[in-house]
């Protein structure tokens, strides 16, 4: 418990010291959403006051659902809010409402505390009322007594004014109805989410640095659509409205790993590449240091991905590289046991493959039987499809080079000899095309998951994902100078872009690389500019900021003769690397089409 912050400290009616400190702790854990930690907290809490009422209300409410976890059965392949949860939520709420009338019968104690704590402890056992019952089938039962839970702690919290733990409470109820689906179609806040906004807004303005309160208003917050209006400009009115929270919640440094991750959410929506990057690496490094306390850290290499993904946007290849090295062996150094980590074989290579590192790419060894993706099932078969499909970026920019070469030579001989060598590697990518094709087609159908929109948040969507690759592998074939053929290529990106906008939203992104910096490359060389810089533009709608879209806008406008908007776009291009802390020099939106191979 040694240097736990006080961030979540608060006084409740028990006399024990002890009690107290492991109820603030395991209140800390439960907003940062781990609640079976948060459960272990409560216990030992009990053991040193059986009678804290608070301690017994917290292990009601680590039993129930939250934004990530949903109503469910027992047996299905991602967390849920089983029948037996929702029981032991019940007993708890009981014993927490019995105790909490025990003790203002009693008063023994300050007043209003005991008369706070009392009004909690009913609104729990109603939340819980026969909850076995109402979770069975589609739930339906619960999610009224959910409703009715919010709309509740709404009313007390207008009671008691200037509580605000109640109205978070309140915004995460409201926000359990509609978990990961905030907006409509168009883009709009669904009753639930403004609901819920307004309730986090009411937490904040009592306590600006509120943990639940901050981190819940990422959440809502984050999956918001751009707007014209919102694309590196006025933050405020699309996801970056979150952005004064996660920057609050990063300064309030909570003494838990996702809290501490937490703000990268927002940063890289709204194009903070670097600070995303310095988010993740303070996450993990606080995971690990947990983990050898016997404290089970909450999704370690969900950090990790976002890290990668952050560093990689933002020019990092050398930090990219390196974590996704590292997150292969993150089961030897964080001991997770819910969604248990390591063995992710396929970060590093498409890190590789993207900043056009052809050399790297050809001497990773193949994935092993255990390799995984971000999920485990159909792991090993999507590293096989990513192990093929960098592989074929690879060899068809060697091929290129070869067929560069026999044309460089005159003499009839030495041209002979280049040649030959030119279709072996000609061939090399036909054969390993063909492998790819066989590989996505081993992917297996996945489960849907939930909350979350598509396959859910807990699906990997590596069927998608493969056809993405397959399409993106395509349209480089198609760019070989053996088979020019801009048109195909194009049509193929815009494929993979239709597979890519079905995924759903998920922080970081499912796919490593958005699809329209490639699309807008081969735009650009099919003499298309145009079209290309409305393409980039919408990149940086969805990416604010990010150097590889700057790049490529910056051609296509130079191509179309607008000098003042090329001029404007390099200034924002040398300002947004510099931001970013790139690494490395980015001469394309696209090396992964367009970089060659060096023989």
């Amino acid at each position: 418990m040694g240097g736990q912050d006080k961030a979540t400290h608060r006084p409740i009616s028990s006399k024990s010291e002890h009690a107290q400190a492991l109820f603030d702790l395991g209140l800390l854990q439960a907003w940062g959403f781990e609640h079976q930690e948060a459960a272990v907290n409560f216990e030992a809490a009990l053991r040193f006051d059986p009678k804290c009422t608070m301690c017994q209300w917290g292990l009601a409410y680590a039993s129930g659902p939250y934004p990530n976890v949903v109503t469910g059965q027992e047996g299905d392949p991602f967390p849920v809010f089983t029948r037996s949860a929702a029981q032991a939520g019940e007993d708890h709420a009981k014993k927490a409402l019995q105790m909490a009338k025990d003790a203002v019968e009693a008063g023994d104690g300050d007043t209003d505390l005991l008369q706070r704590e009392l009004q909690l402890a009913e609104l729990m056992a109603r939340r819980f009322h026969s909850a076995a019952l109402a979770v069975r089938g589609s739930g339906e039962q619960w999610y009224a007594q959910e409703r009715e839970y919010a709309e509740a702690l709404a009313a007390l919290g207008e009671r008691l004014g200037n509580d605000a733990d109640v109205f978070a409470l309140s915004a995460e109820a409201f926000m359990n109805l509609k978990p990961w689906d905030y907006y409509t179609n168009l883009g709009n806040l669904r009753p639930e989410g403004v609901k819920a906004e307004e309730q986090l807004l009411r937490a904040l303005a009592i306590d600006e640095h509120h943990p639940l309160a901050l981190h819940l208003h990422v959440h809502v917050t984050e999956a918001a659509a751009p707007t014209l209006e919102g694309a590196g400009g006025d933050r405020a009115s699309w996801a970056g409205r979150g952005l004064g929270s996660a920057e609050k919640l990063a300064a309030l440094a909570a003494q838990h790993g996702h809290l501490i991750h937490m703000p990268s959410h927002t940063f890289v929506r709204v194009g903070l590449y670097k600070t995303a990057v310095e988010s993740n690496k303070k996450a993990y490094e606080f995971d690990v240091s947990r983990s050898t306390h016997c404290i089970t850290p909450y999704l370690p290499e969900h950090n990790i991905h976002l890290l990668i993904y952050a560093a990689s946007m933002g020019g990092q290849l050398h930090t990219a590289e390196a974590y996704a090295k590292g997150v292969r062996s993150l089961r030897e150094r964080v001991g997770a046991k819910w969604i248990s980590p390591g063995n992710d074989w396929t970060s590093l290579p498409l890190v590789l493959a993207r900043y056009g590192e052809w050399r790297k790419v050809l001497q990773l060894s193949e994935p092993p039987q255990d390799a995984r993706g971000g999920g485990a099932h159909g792991g090993p078969q999507y590293s096989q499809v990513v192990y093929r499909f960098v592989r074929v970026l690879a060899m068809a920019a060697r091929a290129d080079a070869y067929s560069r070469r026999a044309l460089a030579v005159d003499d009839q001989l030495a041209y002979d000899l280049a040649a030959k060598g030119a279709k072996a590697r000609l061939d090399d990518v036909t054969g390993e095309m063909r492998l790819l094709r066989a590989a996505i087609r081993a992917i297996p159908t996945e489960t849907p998951t939930r909350p979350g929109t598509a396959l859910g948040i807990y699906a990997s969507s590596y069927q998608a994902l493969g056809r993405m690759h397959g399409a993106v592998a395509e349209a480089r074939i198609a760019l070989m100078l053996n088979h020019t053929s801009q048109a195909r290529a194009i049509l193929q990106l815009q494929d993979a872009l239709a597979e890519e906008e079905g995924l759903g939203y998920m922080e970081p992104p499912r796919s490593h690389q958005p699809t329209r910096q490639c699309l807008g490359f081969v735009l650009l060389q099919a003499g298309r500019p145009a079209e290309a810089a409305d393409v980039f533009r919408k990149d940086l709608l969805q990416h604010p900021n990010n150097g590889w879209s700057l790049t490529g806008l910056t051609e296509a406008l130079t191509a179309e003769g607008d000098s003042a908007g090329a001029a404007k776009a390099s200034e924002q291009l040398t300002k947004a690397w510099a931001d970013a802390g790139a690494e490395v020099q980015v001469w394309s939106s696209c090396p992964a089409l367009a970089q060659t191979f060096d023989l």
